[in-house]
């Protein structure tokens, strides 16, 4: 009977002993857990990136332009008079120097007009002086001396549009450049105004383009450059005209480049060909990266990543200057910055990571193959 009594306090009594032995076990996990680091408690090891000690270098900033040959003027030499085409004295891509005969046209026509004026004003001459004699007589009147006179006058100035109608049948190029079309055919009539060649003025050829309202500034006349072709050929120059105004509706400015030919001692480019032009700016400091390690932050700018004192992935704004050899120079990182070169896709900004050298790199592969047995 007595230990009915005491049975039930005994489980109760070993209950309570249960239940303290767990949460006392639970406050003491807790208290490992506040007092350990997440490095600690953790296991996957830090991702190994590769970096590079960023050192400045003084570099030429420059613009990148695409534009097009063109000649510095260009005209559509026109038929002065009517006729058929007697002979021609060049080809299509000639060069021609200023003067020089083009093609003429029959001058017969223009042979007989001639003749036909000054017949006109020797009749007209004789006629004048019969009856300036008669009006000295008092035979004839001053009025009538008068007419004359202007009958003669008339003639003189027909004789005149002759001759030089019979001057316009030589077309000759108004200053040197190259023939740029086809002419017209042996024996076809040109009528007076029609279209007979294009010639182009390629003293200067320039490169056409248009520059970004942002960088017009930083442009000048006389700022020197290179312009590239797709046939590889390179021409140096510079910027000889700078447009006053902006373009309504692209807000760009145009600009034309003057390649330097003739010094040069070069072939002439065919017109009309694109052209890729960078124009060279200030100097400044900046550091040569790859392409492929170029990021973008939150707001959408340009940024490369590297690894700070902590060994945080941190995130360094550039600004590319230039590029050069499939490279990019870019400014806006410090010397001294840990540069990620290999492994950035892998990492992302506040990340901790191991960070090496290339140097360390060989090293430690070094030492490795020579403790090998």
């Amino acid at each position: 009977m007595k230990y009915r009594v005491y049975l039930p306090l005994l489980i109760l009594f070993i209950v309570i002993l249960w239940m303290g032995s767990g949460l006392l076990k639970s406050a003491q996990e807790k208290y490992v857990t506040s007092k350990l680091s997440p490095n600690k408690l953790s296991t996957k090891p830090l991702q190994k990136v590769l970096i590079d000690i960023s050192k400045n270098v003084t570099t030429q900033k420059t613009l990148t332009l695409q534009g097009e040959l063109m000649p510095i003027r260009r005209v559509q030499i026109k038929a002065e008079t009517s006729s058929k085409v007697m002979h021609i004295a060049v080809v299509r891509g000639q060069l021609v120097q200023e003067g020089e005969l083009i093609l003429s046209l029959d001058p017969q026509e223009r042979i007989l007009k001639v003749k036909q004026a000054q017949t006109e004003i020797d009749a007209a001459q004789l006629n004048f002086n019969a009856n300036e004699k008669l009006v000295t007589q008092g035979a004839k009147s001053k009025t009538q001396l008068e007419a004359m006179r202007a009958n003669l006058s008339r003639a003189q100035t027909n004789l005149e549009a002759a001759q030089l109608e019979l001057a316009r049948i030589d077309i000759r190029a108004p200053f040197a450049g190259i023939i740029e079309n086809t002419l017209p055919a042996l024996g076809q009539r040109l009528m007076l105004g029609e279209d007979i060649v294009a010639l182009a003025d390629i003293d200067p050829i320039i490169v056409r383009a248009d520059v970004p309202q942002t960088q017009i500034n930083n442009l000048g006349i006389k700022t020197q450059g290179v312009a590239s072709l797709l046939t590889g050929d390179n021409f140096t120059g510079k910027i000889h005209n700078i447009a006053p105004s902006a373009l309504n509706a692209s807000r760009t400015f145009e600009i034309e480049f003057a390649l330097e030919l003739y010094a040069q001692a070069q072939k002439i480019p065919p017109l009309g060909m694109s052209a890729s032009l960078v124009l060279n700016l200030i100097e400044t400091e900046a550091f040569e990266i790859s392409p492929a390690i170029l990021a973008q932050n939150k707001q959408g700018a340009l940024v490369i990543k590297a690894v700070d004192e902590n060994n945080k992935v941190i995130y360094v704004p550039i600004i590319v200057v230039k590029t050069s050899a499939g490279n990019l120079w870019v400014t806006g990182i410090k010397d001294g910055t840990r540069v990620i070169t290999r492994g950035a896709a892998f990492v992302a900004e506040n990340e901790l990571v191991e960070a090496m050298t290339q140097a360390a790199v060989t090293k430690i592969t070094a030492d490795q193959s020579s403790a090998q047995p």
